[in-house]
């Protein structure tokens, strides 16, 4: 196996930890490595899956917002590539998660009748809220650097 397919295996790896199947990690490790926009056939050819497979869970990676479809003129296939600034749209779709399990906490802590439970909606909520703002200001941060690097 060359390095190039080693690394797109580590990353169908580091993927299944964060609850994505394999098979979404190996095309997002394909996709990194491609030049242009690949078609399922490409994907599925490359990485030897089924278009099944590529079919569905290009559609978690788009809903990830980490790919894109693209269209072609004069080419009725579907094409996929690395979203822009991928790995920022995953950062705040992860922001997003945080701010839906704050917004649970809240409702917990209103409806909660009793102690035990009230206290681990509250730390639930201040870990929530810690987090929310401090990966907000780690994108702040990165906005500005990245506008000095260019």
């Amino acid at each position: 196996m060359n390095e190039s397919m080693q690394l797109v295996e580590e990353f169908g790896m580091f993927m299944e930890t964060y609850g994505v199947s394999r098979s979404a990690g190996l095309i997002l490790g394909w996709l990194m490595l491609a030049e242009e926009a690949q078609s399922l056939d490409d994907i599925a050819d490359g990485l030897g899956l089924s278009k099944a497979s590529i079919s569905l869970n290009t559609r978690v990676l788009e809903h990830l917002g980490v790919i894109q479809k693209i269209g072609v003129r004069g080419d009725r296939k579907v094409y996929y590539k690395m979203a822009d600034h991928a790995w920022i749209k995953m950062l705040e779709s992860g922001v997003q998660k945080l701010e839906m399990m704050r917004s649970l906490a809240i409702t917990g802590l209103e409806v909660s009748t009793n102690q035990t439970a009230h206290q681990r909606f509250a730390e639930l909520d201040d870990l929530m809220s810690f987090l929310v703002e401090a990966y907000a200001q780690l994108l702040q941060d990165y906005r500005k650097q990245s506008q000095r690097e260019k």
